[in-house]
């Protein structure tokens, strides 16, 4: 499975692979496409419809980080990055709403707390450091950045940015403008992305729902 990878990615061409849950599919597409990505600079997108396994690959990126330096960012919906409670009984665009005037206006602390004009305060920047050393998969950086008053989102873009591996959810890549949106807060581009999705035989229902 490694070696056709490798070959997928130099020739670049498109690879499926089908086979049993537990054979090491994560391991072996991250180990494989890792190696190949930090030489020649690119970034790899890992799409994946379950927050669990969003959680496997960055057990594995630890894994992996004793070897050598990888930086990941998990990204999961924006509503259920937001440490305000009681956030997730609003609609997705009642929250982008809410969301929006509220950094307008200041009224955000945990964004206030995050963002100076176009860069980090001091805090932020601090735990951003922390979490490129050691990666965090979402629910840890969201409880990390609760207790701190910091915005989980703007934290993730920030580690985004640095990042060798990028986890999503399918709608951050299927979504046209949510798939803009990541690009800009992270800084990539599709021309220098490998691209892994998790149980892609989901997409096509998906996409159509998109």
């Amino acid at each position: 499975l490694i070696e056709d990878i490798l070959i997928a990615i130099k020739t670049e061409n498109h690879l499926i692979a089908h086979a049993p849950t537990g054979i090491g599919k994560s391991a072996a597409a991250l180990s494989a496409t890792l190696k190949y990505a930090l030489e020649k600079k690119k970034t790899i997108f890992f799409i994946t419809p379950k927050h669990t396994q969003h959680k496997i690959v960055i057990e594995t990126v630890r894994l992996i980080n004793q070897k050598t330096k990888v930086v990941a960012a998990d990204f999961i919906g924006k509503k259920w990055m937001c440490c305000i409670p009681g956030i997730d009984t609003l609609s997705n665009q009642e929250f982008a709403e809410y969301c929006r005037e509220s950094k307008e206006k200041g009224l955000c602390d945990f964004y206030s707390n995050t963002r100076k004009g176009n860069g980090l305060t001091p805090l932020a920047s601090y735990t951003t450091e922390q979490a490129m050393h050691n990666p965090l998969h979402a629910e840890e950086l969201c409880s990390l950045c609760s207790q701190k008053r910091l915005c989980p989102y703007e934290i993730t873009g920030a580690i985004g940015k640095e990042a060798n591996v990028i986890i999503v959810d399918y709608y951050h890549m299927l979504h046209p403008s949510i798939r803009k949106n990541l690009l800009l807060k992270t800084g990539k581009t599709m021309d220098d992305a490998i691209v892994i999705i998790d149980e892609a035989h989901n997409v096509p229902a998906r996409a159509r729902e998109i």
